[in-house]
């Protein structure tokens, strides 16, 4: 999700990553941001899906959710659009990305396995 974010906000784009968790019929949604230089990952709700007919009338009463999720799909996916259509400059939140643990740097200072010639002391899964 970051890597979408960063891209985005390469283009111009101000958008928010809208992510999902699915365990069995559960359903949590999420949102991502660059927030002056933090990555945040907002829970906007956790719905059910049903699983029968008796379920259905709880997941009427969830739709609600459901509206809010496509509304921040739609405002993001109106901002990309029209960024793509009409290039601008970077966003002032291009100077506030980071690198996070998948950038090569980290994999310069860890690895994932133990090796007495390494320099570097860190080890996954030491203890």
């Amino acid at each position: 999700m970051k890597d979408c974010l960063d891209s985005a906000i390469d283009k111009g784009v101000d958008v928010k990553i809208i992510g999902f968790q699915c365990v069995d019929y559960k359903v949590d949604f999420y949102i991502s941001d660059l927030v002056k230089g933090i990555y945040t990952m907002l829970h906007v709700g956790h719905t059910t899906f049903p699983a029968s007919i008796k379920e259905m009338l709880s997941f009427v009463d969830e739709m609600e959710l459901l509206l809010k999720v496509r509304k921040i799909f739609r405002e993001s996916f109106n901002n990309l659009y029209t960024s793509l259509c009409h290039p601008s400059p970077p966003l002032a939140k291009a100077s506030f990305k980071r690198d996070t643990l998948s950038t090569p740097k980290f994999r310069d200072l860890v690895s994932k396995t133990h090796n007495v010639n390494r320099i570097c002391p860190f080890w996954f899964g030491r203890f």
